[in-house]
């Protein structure tokens, strides 16, 4: 008799009741993540890129590969203003560059096809492009938009 009183009698819980608090308790923990991720983007932690004004680091890496329409994607999805800012209006300047010159480009090929109108728009945005060469706004994008103008008198 003495035995069978310290045998301990164990039942397994019930596995709806069992299912039930285990969803309970990830429904919790998914409020305490949200909770915990609005504050940190509350206080600036972590957050938007654009929201670092100063840290241009994540568009030089395009601008220096010389991937405008990567950086000209960037910008527009961002929703970087189009100003001429001491942070993003070289970069905005280049992109504007490389705007005039692909359509130079698709224009002069457009002409070589035998499109009546195409040389004009062609010319028109070479002109737009050299006079971008001409009145640079930021120095390091001189070197830039004449390599640009220079590929176009090779086509």
């Amino acid at each position: 008799m003495q035995e069978q009183k310290n045998k301990i009698d164990y039942k397994f819980p019930n596995p709806v009741w069992f299912t039930f608090r285990v969803i309970i308790l990830l429904f919790i923990s998914l409020i305490f993540f949200f909770l915990l991720f609005d504050f940190l983007r509350e206080r600036k932690i972590i957050g938007d890129v654009r929201d670092l004004s100063g840290d241009t680091t994540f568009y030089d890496r395009d601008y220096y590969k010389k991937s405008y329409g990567s950086l000209r994607d960037l910008l527009y999805l961002y929703d970087i203003p189009d100003d001429n800012n001491k942070y993003y209006g070289k970069y905005w300047e280049i992109v504007h560059a490389y705007e005039h010159y692909v359509m130079a480009k698709d224009y002069t090929l457009g002409a070589r096809a035998g499109l009546d109108y195409a040389t004009a728009l062609a010319n028109d945005e070479i002109g737009a492009l050299a006079n971008m060469a001409e009145t640079v706004v930021f120095a390091e994008n001189a070197e830039k938009i004449s390599e640009l103008l220079e590929d176009l008198n090779g086509l």
